[in-house]
C-alpha cells in the first residue's frame, strides 16, 4: 500500500519557505496552541472532537510537517502517512477550507500578526496535505469497499450458518438498530466459537474419526470452517498458526483503511505466527491460497474480478508486514536478561524513577499521578512484566492492555501522557540496561505503547469525558447526539477490540453520582415515535443484571432514581383511579425466568425509606398475595402443632382426668414434642452447626467459638434454645423415669380379695370378712383422718388453733423453730387463721412442703405429725390395741367388722402392725384406674424421682415461652400487625436498662434497709419482710409494681423502727417520681423516632419472610405459571390504543397526586438512525443560560469586528475572499458564525453506498 504518486508537495519560495519557518518556532514558545485550536475546531466541527483529545500528538504532526518543509525527502513519505492513515476519513473542501482557517485565526491570536507570506506558506501546506489525502481515498475507495462488503457477507453467512435455535427471541427482543461495530462484535464472537469447534472436530479426525468429521463437515458454513477444511484438501493440515491469522482477519480486514492501526494487528500477529514458527512452519503463501479458496467458496454467487483484485491487493498489503524477520526470539531473551540482571534495590530504584523522569517530563501528570512512592513503583514494576509477557502470553496482555486503556480512559487521562511516559521509559531502562538490549526493549514498549494509545483514544468517548467532569449537562449533550436505535449502548458500553467498560459502572466506582444519575434518568425515560418505544430498561438489565446490588453497595442515595423510571401513571383519573404501569420484569426474573437477586438485596441493604418505594412495595406484595403468603403460613404450621401439643402435654389442666384414658393423650402429646419438633430442630441445626464449624464460620463469644449462623438470626438463637431445653426435659422426662417401678404389684396389695393370712384372733372366720370395693376403702380412709382431726382437736369445737396444731406438729418435731410453725401454720389454714377439716385434709395431703431458706435442710411432713397421733408409743409400727384405742375414742360406736376392714387395708404385708409407710400408703395411696398401664408421675416411689419432677416442671416453662415466640412470627402475616410488633420490639433495650436500673436501686435499698434493728416482734412486718437482703428484695420489687399489699403499709408507718417507713418513702419516690416519669418520656421519644421507619421495617420482615422461607417451598412448575401469569413478554398499555414498552404489570390505584417516569414523543421520521430532537434542558442554571447569552453576544460582536476588518483591508481579507469563493462557502461562513447548530461534519466512513462509487473495475 502507497500513496507516492498521489503527494504533491507544495511549491514555496525560499523568502515563503524562512518566513513560515521562523514563524513557526516563534509559534512553538507560545503556550496552549494545540489544545486553543483544537477546542476552536472540535466546536465548528464536532466530528473532529477526537483530535482534541489527543492535542499534542496532533500538533506534532503539524511540526513534523513544517520543519520538513526545507526536506523535501522527510515530507513526502510523513505526508503519505498521513493520507494512508485516514483512508477512512471523507475530506471535503470547505472543511479544508474551515480547518486553514481556524488555524490562522489561532496562530494570529497568539503571536498578534503574521505576514501574508507565513500565512500562504501555511495554507499550501494544508492544501497538499488534503489533496493527497482526498486523492488517494478516491483511489483506494473501491477496494476498501469491496473487501469490507465481501467480508459482512461472508459473516452474514457465517452468522445464519451458526444461529441458535433462539434467534427468533432474540430478534424479538431486539427492537433497536444495532450499530456496525456491535455487529462486528457478534460476527468475530461467532467467529471464535466456530473455530474452536472445529479445532476439536480436526483434532478428533486425525485421530481416527475422520470419516465421521467429514461427514459432519461436508458443508462448512462459516469461514473458520472453511478455511480449515481448505487447509487440510491443500495438505497444510490443521496447524495452530492457521487459526491465529483466521482469528484475527476480522481486525485486519476492517482496519485496512488505517495503516498505523494495521501496522498494530500485524505486529501482534507476528508475535503470535512467532510463538508457532518455533515449532513449525508458518506457510504465508500456503495460507493466501487457502484465503481465496474460502472467500470463492462462501461468496460463489457474488465473486468477481473486482473481488479478486481488491483481496489479492489486501493481501500484497498484509503480508510484507507478517513476514518482516524481526529477531524477536533475541528480543524476549534480551528483556528477561534485563529483567533478571538488577536486584530487588536496583529494581525498586529503577521503576521509581520512571515516574520521576515522567513528572519531571510532563509537570501536568501530577493531577493524575496521585499515589505514593510504593503504589508506583509496583505499577512500574507491573507496566515491565507486560513489555516480557507480551512474547510468551500474546492473547492475555493484549487483553489486559485493552481493559488497561479503557481504565485510563474512564480516569481521563490525556492520551498525550503515553507517548511521554514511553519516552521516560526507555531514557530511564537505558541507564540500567546494556546497549543491546534497547531494540527489544523500544520494539516492545513502542508496541504496548500504540495499543494503549488507541484503545485510550476509542475509550475516550464524550460519554467518558462527561464521567471524569461528573457533569451530567456534558453527558446528556453526548448522548443527545446519538441514534436513536443505540443510545442506550452509548450510555452502557464502550467496546474496544475484544474489552469493554461500563460507563455506568464506572461512574458508580469512581464516585460520579450526578452523571450516575443522568445516565439512568436518560435510559429509564420513555421515548416513542410514530413506529416504536424506546425504553432502556431491558438495555440497563442486561447490561448489569446487578445493577440494584451495585447501587446499594456504591450509591444508595439512587436506588430511589433508578425505582422512579421503572412506574408509569397516567394522567387520566376516572373515578378517583387511575392506570399505573409498573416495569418490574427484569427486575423481578432474569431472561431464565429465575428470580433475580435485585429485590432480595434490597431487603438486604435494610433501608427502611427505600423498601417503602412503591415498586419496592407493589412487587413484595405481589409476590406475598400471590404465592408466599400461603406458603408462609404452611411453614409455621409444624410449629402451631407443636405448641398446641407442648401445652397439652406438659401443661396441668384441671378439666383433664390425668388418672384415666387423657394420660394417652399426654403422652402423645410428648411423644410428638420428642419427636417431631424436637427431631427437625435437632436435625437442622446440627447439619448447620456441622456446616459451620467446617467452613470455620464461627465467632468467638468470651472466648468460646460460636457458629456463626446463630448469631446471624435471632430466630436461630432462639431454636437452639429451645433444643437445648427439649433435650433436657427429655431427660428429665417422668414417664421414662416411672418405668422402673412397678406401682401395679402395690395397688394389688390394697385389694382385700387376695389376702389369705389374718390379724384376726383365730377364733374369728376370715370368709367372715366381706370383699371391698374402692369407694369402700375410700369411705374408711376419711374415718381414719376424721379421727386424726379428732384428736388433734382437744376442745372439740371442730377447729384447731394455733395451740392444737403446735402441740400435734411438736410431738413429731420437737427442736422446730417457731418461724417454721408459723409458717405450716399458715399454710394449713391457707392464711385464714384457724384449720376446719377440709384443711386439715388438704394440709395432709402436702407430703412434701419444705421452706429450705428457713429451716436450713427440716422439712415437716404432715403425714408424720398425723402418724405421731396414733402412734402412742413412739416406736416404728402402730399395734393393734393403739390403733383401737384412738379410733374408738373418735367413734366410740365404730362396729368390729369396719375396724377389721381398716386395719386390713393398712397392713399391706399382713403383719398383724402397721408400719409407718403403710400408714402413709393408706392415707395418700397412688391410685391408678389401670394398674398396668403407664404412669405419669412416680413421686411417691423415691425422693430423687419426686425431685426430678420438680425441677421438670420448672424446665418446661421456659420452652413453653419459645414455642409462643417462634409461633407469634405469624402476626408477620399483616403488615399493621408487624408493625405494631416491630414498633414494641424496638423499644426493648430502654426498658431492659430501666429494669436493670430498678434492680440495682432495690439492691441498694434492700441493703440498707436489712440492716435496720429488728425491733418489732416476730409477727410484725419488719420481721416478715425487711429482715433479710432477699425478703426485703422482693418487698421492694413489690412496691415498685404497685403489687405490695395496702395493709403493710399500715403496719410500716405503725412499726417501732422509724426508718424503715423513711427508707420506704424515699425508694418510692425516687423510682416513682423520677425515674418512672423519665422512662415514659424517653420511651415516647424513642417510639416517635422509630414510628417514622416502622412501616419500613415491617416492609423489611416481609421480604426476609418471602426470600428466606416462603420462596424455598415454592416448586419450579409453581414459579413458572406465576411468572406467565403476568405476561412480561407482551406490551402494557399506557392508555387506549398506545401499546406501551414490555415488561410491565398494569394495575389501577387511587390518584395521589404524583407523577411517574416521563414520556417524551416525537414525530417527524422514525429511524433508529436518527438522534432525538432536542429538549431545552429543563436544569440550566442561571449562569449557564447567562454565559449562553453573553457567549452569544460576543460571538456577534467578533463577527461584527471581522467584516469591519475585511471592509478596510485587514489582514484576513484575502484568505476569507477565497473562503468565500469556495464551492462550499456555506460551511466556511458557518465557521464564521460560531452557531452550534450550523457545523460543518467529516464524516466517517462505515461502507459507502453503491450509488456513491462506479462500477468501473479496479486500476
Amino acid at each position: 500500500m502507497e500513496a507516492t504518486s498521489f503527494v504533491e508537495l507544495p511549491e514555496l519560495e525560499e523568502p515563503v519557505l524562512e518566513e513560515v519557518l521562523q514563524t513557526w518556532e516563534i509559534l512553538q514558545r507560545r503556550p496552549n496552541v494545540a489544545k486553543d485550536f483544537l477546542g476552536l475546531l472540535s466546536e465548528a466541527l464536532p466530528d473532529t472532537l477526537h483530535m482534541s483529545k489527543r492535542s499534542t500528538t496532533v500538533w506534532q504532526i503539524l511540526d513534523h510537517l513544517v520543519t520538513a518543509l526545507s526536506h523535501p525527502n522527510l515530507l513526502r513519505p510523513r505526508i503519505e502517512f498521513i493520507a494512508l492513515r485516514h483512508l477512512d476519513v471523507v475530506i471535503e473542501a470547505a472543511d479544508l477550507e474551515a480547518f486553514k482557517t481556524l488555524l490562522v485565526d489561532t496562530i494570529l491570536a497568539k503571536l498578534g500578526s503574521a505576514s501574508e507570506a507565513f500565512q500562504v506558506g501555511i495554507a499550501e501546506l494544508i492544501d497538499a496535505v488534503g489533496k493527497c489525502m482526498s486523492a488517494t481515498r478516491r483511489h483506494y475507495a473501491k477496494r476498501v469497499r469491496v473487501l469490507v462488503t465481501s467480508w459482512r457477507a461472508v459473516g452474514a453467512e457465517s452468522a445464519v450458518g451458526a444461529e441458535s435455535p433462539d434467534k427468533d427471541k432474540h430478534l424479538a427482543d431486539k427492537q433497536n438498530v444495532e450499530t456496525a461495530e456491535f455487529a462486528y462484535e457478534q460476527e468475530e464472537k461467532s467467529e471464535k466459537e466456530q473455530v474452536e469447534e472445529d479445532l476439536k472436530d480436526f483434532e478428533k479426525a486425525e485421530k481416527g474419526d475422520s470419516k465421521k468429521m467429514v461427514a459432519d463437515a461436508l458443508v462448512p458454513s462459516t469461514f473458520a470452517e472453511m478455511a480449515h477444511f481448505n487447509a487440510s484438501v491443500m495438505g497444510l493440515g490443521n496447524p495452530p498458526w492457521l487459526s491465529e491469522i483466521v482469528n484475527s482477519m476480522d481486525a485486519l480486514v476492517l482496519n485496512i483503511g488505517n495503516i498505523a492501526r494495521l501496522q498494530e494487528e500485524c505486529d501482534v500477529l507476528s508475535l503470535l505466527l512467532w510463538r508457532h514458527s518455533r515449532s513449525e512452519k508458518v506457510d504465508l503463501h500456503g495460507f493466501q491460497s487457502v484465503l481465496f479458496a474460502s472467500l470463492r467458496s462462501l461468496l460463489q454467487k457474488d465473486w468477481k474480478m473486482k473481488h479478486e483484485e481488491a483481496w489479492r491487493w489486501f493481501w500484497q498489503c498484509v503480508e510484507p508486514l507478517l513476514d518482516v524477520k524481526l529477531p524477536l526470539g533475541q528480543y524476549q531473551s534480551h528483556l528477561r536478561s534485563f529483567m533478571g540482571s538488577m536486584d530487588e534495590e536496583e529494581a525498586a530504584d529503577c521503576r521509581l524513577e520512571i515516574f520521576e523522569d515522567f513528572i519531571r517530563s510532563c509537570p501536568e501528570c501530577q493531577d493524575k499521578v496521585k499515589a505514593s512512592s510504593q503504589r508506583l513503583a509496583w505499577v512500574a514494576g507491573k507496566i515491565l512484566n507486560l513489555l516480557t509477557e507480551i512474547f510468551c502470553k500474546t492473547h492475555s496482555t493484549v487483553r489486559t492492555v485493552s481493559a488497561l486503556g479503557l481504565v485510563h480512559a474512564g480516569m481521563g487521562i490525556p492520551e498525550d501522557f503515553i507517548g511521554i511516559f514511553q519516552e521516560s521509559l526507555m531514557g530511564t531502562v537505558s541507564k540500567y540496561s546494556e546497549e543491546a538490549w534497547l531494540p527489544g526493549l523500544r520494539w516492545s514498549s513502542s508496541l504496548v505503547s500504540r495499543m494503549l494509545l488507541r484503545t485510550l483514544a476509542e475509550g475516550s468517548t464524550a460519554v467518558m469525558k462527561s464521567i471524569s467532569k461528573d457533569s451530567a449537562r456534558e453527558l446528556r449533550k453526548a448522548a443527545a447526539s446519538a441514534p436513536r436505535g443505540c443510545r442506550d449502548v452509548v450510555l452502557l458500553q464502550v467496546q474496544v477490540g475484544t474489552e469493554s467498560i461500563s460507563p455506568l459502572l464506572w461512574a458508580i466506582e469512581s464516585g460520579a453520582l450526578n452523571t450516575v444519575q443522568a445516565i439512568l434518568t436518560d435510559l429509564l425515560t420513555i421515548r416513542a415515535d410514530r413506529a416504536r418505544y424506546y425504553y432502556g430498561m431491558e438495555a440497563l438489565w442486561k447490561r448489569h443484571p446487578d445493577i440494584v446490588p451495585v447501587l446499594c453497595r456504591r450509591a444508595p442515595s439512587l436506588l430511589h432514581t433508578l425505582l422512579d423510571g421503572l412506574i408509569w401513571k397516567s394522567s387520566k383519573v376516572m373515578q378517583g383511579m387511575r392506570r399505573v404501569n409498573y416495569y418490574v420484569g427484569p427486575l423481578l426474573v432474569d431472561e431464565e425466568l429465575c428470580l433475580t437477586s435485585s429485590i432480595p438485596e434490597l431487603v438486604k441493604h435494610s433501608d427502611p425509606v427505600v423498601i417503602c418505594h412503591p415498586c419496592a412495595v407493589f412487587v413484595s406484595d405481589l409476590l406475598w398475595s400471590r404465592i408466599c403468603g400461603t406458603a408462609f403460613l404452611y411453614s409455621k404450621v409444624l410449629f402451631v402443632l407443636s405448641l398446641l401439643s407442648f401445652i397439652i402435654g406438659f401443661q396441668h389442666i384441671p378439666s383433664i382426668d390425668y388418672d384415666g384414658p387423657a394420660r394417652f393423650v399426654v403422652m402423645g402429646c410428648r411423644l410428638f414434642t420428642y419427636a417431631i419438633s424436637l427431631g427437625q430442630l435437632l436435625a437442622k441445626h446440627a447439619y448447620m452447626f456441622a456446616s459451620a464449624l467446617a467452613a470455620k464460620d464461627t465467632r468467638k463469644n468470651c472466648c468460646i467459638p460460636v457458629p456463626a449462623y446463630l448469631t446471624r438470626s435471632f430466630k436461630d438463637f432462639v431454636e437452639a434454645i429451645l433444643v437445648l431445653h427439649l433435650l433436657a426435659l427429655l431427660c428429665m422426662e417422668p414417664v421414662l423415669h416411672c418405668l422402673q417401678f412397678e406401682p401395679w404389684k402395690k395397688c394389688e396389695a390394697k385389694q382385700l380379695s387376695g389376702n389369705r393370712r389374718s390379724i384376726l384372733p383365730k377364733k374369728i372366720d376370715p370368709t367372715m370378712i366381706p370383699v371391698v370395693d374402692h369407694d369402700v376403702i375410700e369411705a374408711l380412709r376419711q374415718k381414719v383422718l376424721q379421727a386424726s382431726f379428732f384428736m388433734a382437736d382437744k376442745d372439740r369445737d371442730n377447729i384447731l388453733s394455733k395451740s392444737e396444731f403446735s402441740l400435734m406438729v411438736r410431738r413429731a418435731y420437737p427442736d422446730l423453730k417457731e418461724a417454721m410453725l408459723d409458717k405450716a401454720f399458715i399454710l394449713a389454714g391457707f392464711g385464714s387463721g384457724c384449720i376446719t377439716f377440709r384443711s386439715f385434709q388438704d394440709w395432709v395431703a402436702l407430703q412434701d412442703h419444705h421452706d429450705e431458706s428457713l429451716l436450713e435442710g427440716h422439712h415437716i411432713d404432715p403425714l408424720s405429725a398425723v402418724w405421731r397421733l396414733w402412734n402412742l408409743d413412739g416406736d416404728d409400727s402402730l399395734s393393734v390395741t393403739e390403733f383401737e384405742y384412738c379410733i374408738l375414742k373418735a367413734f366410740p360406736k365404730m362396729k368390729r367388722m369396719d375396724l377389721l376392714l381398716i386395719l386390713r387395708a393398712m397392713d399391706e404385708d399382713l403383719s398383724g402392725e402397721v408400719a409407718q409407710e403403710e400408714f402413709a400408703h393408706f392415707l395418700l395411696p397412688p391410685v391408678r384406674t389401670d394398674p398396668f398401664a403407664p404412669v405419669l408421675e412416680c413421686c411417691h416411689f423415691s425422693q430423687r424421682v419426686c425431685d426430678v419432677e420438680s425441677w421438670y416442671r420448672r424446665v418446661s416453662c421456659m420452652p413453653m415461652l419459645l414455642y409462643f415466640f417462634l409461633t407469634s412470627e405469624l402476626i408477620h402475616s399483616n403488615i399493621h400487625l408487624s408493625c405494631f410488633v416491630l414498633l414494641v420490639a424496638s423499644l426493648w433495650w430502654d426498658m431492659f436498662v430501666y429494669c436493670c436500673i430498678l434492680a440495682f436501686l432495690t439492691a441498694s435499698f434492700a441493703s440498707a434497709m436489712a440492716c435496720l434493728p429488728q425491733t418489732g416482734s416476730s409477727f410484725g412486718v419488719q420481721f416478715r419482710d425487711f429482715r433479710s437482703l432477699p425478703s426485703a428484695f422482693q418487698s421492694l420489687l413489690a412496691v415498685a409494681v404497685k403489687t405490695y399489699s395496702a395493709n403493710s403499709f399500715e403496719e410500716i408507718a405503725a412499726a417501732s423502727e422509724p426508718l424503715l417507713a423513711w427508707f420506704l418513702l424515699a425508694f418510692a419516690g425516687f423510682w416513682h417520681v423520677f425515674l418512672m416519669n423519665l422512662m415514659v418520656a424517653q420511651l415516647c421519644q424513642r417510639f416517635g423516632a422509630s414510628f417514622k421507619d416502622a412501616l419500613g421495617y415491617a416492609r423489611l420482615k416481609r421480604g426476609s419472610n418471602i426470600f428466606d422461607t416462603a420462596l424455598s417451598l415454592i416448586s419450579e412448575s409453581r414459579w413458572q405459571r406465576f411468572i406467565r401469569s403476568l405476561n412480561l413478554d407482551a406490551p402494557c398499555p399506557l392508555d387506549a390504543s398506545d401499546p406501551g414498552p414490555r415488561g410491565g404489570i398494569p394495575t389501577l390505584e387511587e390518584f395521589d397526586g404524583s407523577s411517574g417516569l416521563p414520556v417524551q414523543l416525537y414525530g417527524g421520521l422514525a429511524s433508529p438512525k436518527e438522534p432525538w430532537p432536542e429538549l431545552r434542558d429543563s436544569e440550566e442554571s442561571e449562569l449557564d443560560k447567562f454565559e449562553r447569552t453573553a457567549s452569544k453576544r460576543f460571538d456577534d460582536l467578533e463577527r461584527l469586528l471581522a467584516d469591519i476588518a475585511d471592509k478596510l483591508g485587514g489582514r484576513r481579507a484575502g484568505l476569507r475572499q477565497s473562503l468565500r469563493s469556495s464551492p462550499r462557502s456555506s460551511v466556511a461562513s458557518n465557521v464564521e458564525d460560531w452557531s452550534p447548530r450550523k457545523r460543518a461534519s467529516v464524516r466517517q466512513s462505515e461502507v459507502l453506498a453503491d450509488s456513491e462509487l462506479e462500477e468501473a473495475e479496479l486500476q
